[in-house]
């Protein structure tokens, strides 16, 4: 089947958009969507996105509109609401995500298993917990701890295997977020030295895999409609697939 020109185009111009970098700008302070904005970028500065499609240039401005202003209008909400937590997760919530990796498949063959899902942690596994373990990779609690600490109750946590829902979209996140704040390789040692082979990489390829598989599962019982009480879990484990890239 012929790719259309203009879906082409658009994958053509977004090679390399998920490399986003913070630059301290007027964007800096909102999670917008850094692939839309490093595209419009590369749409006004290089001369072979000339043949790039104005309507897609416009929407996508659209978009970044939008979502900028339903960011910004949420991260007030979140100072106002609940300072202590802003406080401890402020580079979480602002900044862009500036990691960037290869695109890669998944493997089906890290499918886990009945037996494997009888590790579930969901009831211990809770969002208090998990926000404790990411302050400490970006050394926001209180008290104060150094930048890049993993407790062993968060190692083991975070990469136990078997889990499902927001437990392994934040196992994701908590890699992901590693990474970004460049403890990835003290993070690596760290599990590696805690019994899990294979290091973050092969972990984190293995949590994608069975967060795509628990997702395509959940659209099909659901008949391809995402009803409300699932769009928040859905919207999560979408956006951490993509970090799985």
């Amino acid at each position: 089947m012929d790719t259309d020109p203009t879906a082409q185009v658009l994958l053509e111009a977004c090679e390399g958009c998920h490399n986003c970098q913070h630059d301290g700008g007027d964007d800096a302070a909102s999670p917008v969507p850094c692939q839309i904005l490093n595209l419009l970028k590369k749409y006004a500065t290089e001369p072979n996105l000339a043949t790039f499609p104005l309507w897609a240039n416009t929407r996508l401005q659209e978009i970044y509109a939008k979502v900028k202003d339903a960011a910004d209008s949420s991260i007030k909400f979140l100072k106002k609401k609940s300072p202590e937590y802003y406080q401890n997760l402020k580079y979480l919530v602002e900044y862009p995500m500036t990691v960037a990796v290869a695109y890669r498949r998944i493997d089906p063959t890290l499918i886990w298993d009945a037996t494997e899902k009888k590790n579930i942690t969901t009831g211990e596994f809770t969002e208090e917990f998990s926000d404790n373990c990411m302050a400490l990779i970006m050394g926001t609690t209180s008290p104060p701890q150094p930048k890049c600490t993993f407790s062993d109750e968060c190692i083991k946590m975070m990469f136990t295997k078997g889990q499902a829902d927001y437990t392994i979209t934040h196992q994701l996140l908590f890699t992901t977020l590693a990474e970004k704040e460049g403890c990835l390789a003290k993070l690596n040692a760290k599990i590696l030295d805690a019994g899990f082979p294979g290091g973050v990489a092969h972990l984190r390829l293995e949590f994608c895999t069975n967060n795509l598989f628990e997702v395509a599962a959940t659209v099909k019982e659901l008949g391809g409609i995402v009803v409300p009480r699932y769009q928040d879990l859905f919207m999560e484990q979408g956006i951490l697939y993509r970090r799985c890239h």
